[in-house]
């Protein structure tokens, strides 16, 4: 099985990063589109990531929400739309920083309250595939960085 991290934003403290499970970059795919598809979004996605990735113990209820066993909330909200991201912390070997990974998104309008619980249940799987995965000593490992991402993306097409 292979595992990919895409590297989104490198902080003084932690790195936040998209994860891949087999051929699945669904999370990658809609952070790329993103940029282009709503850019008010994307800035403030990004603003997020920065906050949370320069402090080491960042705890913020409406930008970076902890829903417990170890999974989080990140919101950005847009005019819109508004978008919550579900990640999770770790500490990856060979990697110089905490990573804050991101298992799972989902998109809402900010006027109406969406019940979040399929995709807390989708991202708390993710979670502990991916710590099933790190416990596989043959499960490939792949870290890449944005420039690699748009090649790679580049010439597939």
């Amino acid at each position: 099985m292979k595992v990919t991290l895409t590297e989104r934003f490198i902080g003084q403290v932690k790195a936040v990063v998209s994860l891949g499970i087999a051929e699945d970059t669904s999370n990658s795919d809609f952070l790329n589109e993103l940029v282009t598809t709503d850019p008010e979004l994307a800035k403030k996605l990004q603003t997020a990531m920065a906050t949370i990735s320069n402090e080491e113990h960042y705890c913020n209820v409406e930008k970076f929400k902890p829903l417990g066993d170890g999974l989080y909330e990140i919101k950005a909200k847009g005019k819109k739309r508004a978008l919550r991201i579900y990640a999770f912390l770790d500490t990856i070997e060979g990697l110089p920083r905490p990573q804050v990974i991101i298992a799972n998104y989902c998109t809402y309008k900010p006027s109406k309250k969406k019940k979040q619980d399929q995709h807390i249940k989708t991202a708390k799987a993710i979670k502990e595939n991916f710590f099933n995965l790190k416990a596989v000593k043959s499960t490939k490992w792949e870290y890449k960085q944005p420039d690699q991402e748009n090649e790679h993306q580049n010439h597939q097409g």
